[in-house]
């Protein structure tokens, strides 16, 4: 598995906590571009349609399976985390 932080167009080795949803889009879109997938392509292998693919690159679809999915059908995976500071 490739660490996403290190793809052009990724702040490199910055993790991608505390950032928008247009921030894991760019990346996963630089890894595909990287890879020199196309669009439809990884979309059919990660099992979703086109439009879906857009917008998960473009930051607008942030559902976790579906982005999980996505990721998954680069050689990626998405590892997600939380903190909580209770005072």
């Amino acid at each position: 598995m490739r660490d996403v932080t290190g793809a052009p167009g990724c702040a490199p080795q910055a993790p991608l906590h505390d950032t928008q949803p247009s921030e894991l889009g760019r990346c996963l879109r630089a890894m595909r571009r990287e890879q020199g997938l196309p669009l439809a392509q990884t979309a059919a292998a990660a099992g979703l349609s086109r439009l879906w693919a857009t917008q998960i690159e473009r930051g607008e679809l942030l559902d976790l399976e579906t982005v999980q999915a996505y990721a998954r059908a680069l050689g990626a995976r998405l590892v997600v985390g939380l903190e909580y500071d209770h005072r």
